[in-house]
C-alpha cells in the first residue's frame, strides 16, 4: 500500500513527520493521514516526497513486497 511505503521511505531517510510536514508546507496530520492511506497525496506532492525521500515515484507505486535496506560486513569496521 501506498502509506506503509511512504511511512518505510520516510524512516529509510532518518526524517520525521514534523520535519517532512515543514518540507512539504503540510500539517503533520496530513502527512501522518498519507501515511494511513486515509488520503492519497496528489501527482505533484508525490513528485516532492520522492525526491525528499530520494525514492522514484515508481517505488511508491509499486506492488512488489518491501524488505529492509541494509548492510552486511565481513568484520567490524
Amino acid at each position: 500500500m501506498l502509506g506503509e511505503r511512504l511511512k518505510f521511505a520516510r524512516r529509510a531517510a532518518g526524517l520525521r513527520q514534523a520535519d517532512v510536514a515543514q518540507a512539504m508546507g503540510l500539517s503533520e496530520s496530513g502527512i501522518s493521514e498519507f501515511e494511513r492511506d486515509r488520503r492519497e497525496p496528489r501527482a505533484a506532492q508525490l513528485s516532492k516526497l520522492s525526491k525528499l525521500y530520494h525514492r522514484t515515484v515508481d517505488f511508491f507505486l509499486s506492488d512488489e513486497p518491501l524488505h529492509e535496506d541494509f548492510v552486511l560486513w565481513r568484520c567490524k569496521p
